[in-house]
């Protein structure tokens, strides 16, 4: 009967975590196209603010320029980001921001 116990504890504390990951992967991102400004909106988008400052040192913009210049979606790059969730991320781009934003990239 303990045995029985334990095995149903296990599997319903197997499915919570299971869940738990799935539920966490569902925001899917998409680019519609290859542009550097598209890669910077979805790199924000995602929240991982290491993958953001690496895609934005690729792209050879500085942090700066992609504050002031770079629009997702019809937002400026940090309100999309915050809408997305990536608040970190939204709050280091407001830190640099002077201007609207002025390219607009679709994802």
């Amino acid at each position: 009967m303990k045995t029985l116990k334990v095995l149903a504890a296990t599997i319903a504390l197997t499915s919570v975590v299971f869940t738990g990951s799935a539920m966490a992967d569902t925001k899917q991102i998409k680019a519609t196209n290859n542009s550097v400004s598209t890669e910077i909106c979805v790199a924000a988008a995602k929240g991982k603010l290491m993958r953001f400052n690496q895609t934005v040192s690729e792209s050879r913009l500085s942090m700066k320029r992609v504050a002031n210049v770079v629009s997702c979606n019809g937002l400026d790059i940090a309100s999309f980001a915050q809408e997305q969730g990536a608040d970190k991320i939204a709050k280091k781009i407001n830190n640099y921001r002077s201007q609207h934003a002025q390219y607009i990239a679709k994802i």
